[in-house]
């Protein structure tokens, strides 16, 4: 799995959008064909489908590869958009992340 955290770090899938209207900031990791957003909570949570199955319910890893790769990654490109630029092209996003 470390070989698949370091792709994501040293790629552009780890994001950090700060939501200016709210200050709000919000961290995710992009799926790896880039059509879904998965919310991260660094070092705790991921709303990937990994993180539930085999970190929650199976107890088979201790994390999934997105959180792996936001504590290996020095820099996480930062993102700024206004609420309604996350709530048209973001927020969709997330929410496929969820499902």
């Amino acid at each position: 799995m470390e070989r698949r955290a370091l792709r994501a770090a040293a790629g552009a899938r780890l994001v950090k959008i700060v939501v200016e209207d709210l200050g709000v900031t919000i961290h995710a990791a992009y799926s790896a064909d880039y059509d879904r957003l998965y919310l991260v909570i660094p070092g705790e949570f991921c709303s990937c489908p990994s993180y539930l199955f085999d970190v929650f319910l199976r107890r088979a890893a201790d994390k999934c590869v997105h959180l792996e790769a936001f504590e290996l990654a020095s820099n996480v490109r930062e993102v700024r958009v206004s609420y309604e630029e996350f709530r048209k092209r973001i927020y969709p996003l997330l929410f496929r992340g969820l499902l």
